[in-house]
């Protein structure tokens, strides 16, 4: 018998004593949480024959799951992502991040075609998916360290950008593989036709349900009721989105973008006083409840992580790729790093730990499921995505703390 509720608050007061140790000794919490889910699943069925959790009622909620947790990052990052106030730092960030991408997603896709055997799609997948960090993880590592606040902002933007990388970049690759499985018949150009063509669909959805939600300001910005409004709108959206075609995350994306800075877009456009005001109380009684949801979510979902991992999937073989995959991550990193330091000169004194902070995170693990949701099985994709959680997490933490000691 399981006990929903006792588990339901234990799942949340370990993620809420986790953050509170994450911020004490810059460990995630979501390590706690998949350990926790590790434990109570797989690990108690070897030890006692029967799991404490049962694994299978778990798996029939994946999708909705990791849709839910996917449109909570993005509505996330678009309120973290403020496009006027980092111009400054943005351009290089942008520059550092589109570098790193493109030279670890080269180098892991080499690797897995050449050296493993791979499709050419799953392998550009998987280096997608390896090639950002995490803000959550990046922005609690560097604080206290002794370093430029351009740095600081270059990494934390870096991290906010690799959400829209990766996301968009998986979900447009995954696309790519669900076409050529489903319509093999079909040429390469009809194909990447297909693809942007639900890119602009999303792009025109996202773009009018902000205009929705910006001209029914005057009915929902007496409400308390703000987020749930707009939750609403971004579920809705989402499924329409696909219906029509096009991609609900992209939508999702834009979506969010706008509405995070919806106060400075229509500033920019000249609205009236009031406009504004309705804009900014609106951002931030939903900024007042998004971090709760966004944490119980996260919760969540790295518990179900832990409780769908199955060690017995782990076979020498991955554990080869991983460790492969470690290397070319490293390696592309201190290349882009370098580069950076070469193209802005400032940045030079800082390339070796804008090079160790290598987190890999929410996103990551998010994106793992995207194929089994769209019915494309990749064996060991998710196993070696969820290692790689954990091992890049270690090697930051263990980096910014030799930083630390060495430069106080």
């Amino acid at each position: 018998m399981v006990y929903h509720f006792f588990l339901i608050g234990f799942v949340i007061l370990i993620g809420f004593v986790g953050h509170l140790i994450f911020k004490k000794t810059r460990i995630p919490e979501a390590l706690f949480l998949i350990t926790l889910g590790f434990f109570l699943g797989p690990i108690s069925g070897y030890v006692y024959h029967t799991p404490l959790v049962p694994v299978e009622p778990f798996k029939d909620i994946t999708g909705i799951v990791t849709t839910i947790a996917l449109i909570i990052i993005l509505l996330d990052s678009g309120f973290d992502f403020d496009i006027f106030r980092i111009a400054r730092t943005f351009s290089k960030a942008t520059f550092f991040t589109i570098t790193t991408l493109l030279l670890t997603t080269g180098l892991v896709s080499l690797f897995m075609t050449k050296i493993v055997g791979w499709p050419l799609l799953t392998a550009l997948l998987l280096g997608v998916v390896s090639s950002g960090t995490t803000t959550v993880t990046v922005s609690h590592l560097i604080d206290g360290l002794t370093m430029k606040e351009d740095v600081k902002q270059l990494l934390v933007l870096e991290s906010v950008i690799n959400d829209v990388t990766i996301v968009t970049g998986g979900v447009i690759i995954t696309r790519f593989i669900k076409a050529e499985e489903i319509v093999a018949a079909f040429s390469i150009q009809e194909i990447a036709s297909m693809i942007f063509g639900s890119i602009l669909i999303a792009a025109a959805g996202g773009f009018l349900f902000f205009v929705v939600w910006v001209k029914t300001l005057n009915i929902t910005e007496s409400s308390p009721l703000k987020f749930a409004y707009t939750l609403g709108m971004l579920f809705i959206m989402y499924d329409a989105m696909e219906f029509l075609g096009g991609s609900g995350p992209i939508a999702v994306l834009i979506f969010s973008l706008l509405v995070g800075n919806s106060d400075k877009l229509l500033k920019q456009v000249n609205a009236s006083d009031v406009m504004l005001k309705m804009s900014r109380s609106t951002i931030r009684a939903i900024k007042q409840v998004l971090g709760d949801v966004s944490f119980f979510v996260k919760a969540f979902f790295f518990f179900l992580l832990g409780i769908l991992f199955d060690p017995l999937s782990i076979t020498g073989q991955i554990l080869l790729i991983l460790g492969g995959i470690l290397i070319l991550i490293v390696i592309g990193r201190y290349i882009s790093s370098r580069i950076l330091a070469l193209k802005y000169r400032d940045f030079s004194p800082y390339s070796k730990v804008i090079a160790i902070m290598l987190p890999r995170g929410f996103t990551a693990t998010v994106v793992a499921f995207l194929p089994g949701e769209e019915g494309i099985h990749i064996p060991g994709f998710t196993e070696i995505i969820l290692l790689m959680v954990f091992v890049t997490t270690v090697i930051a933490i263990m980096g910014t703390w030799l930083y630390a000691k060495t430069h106080p």
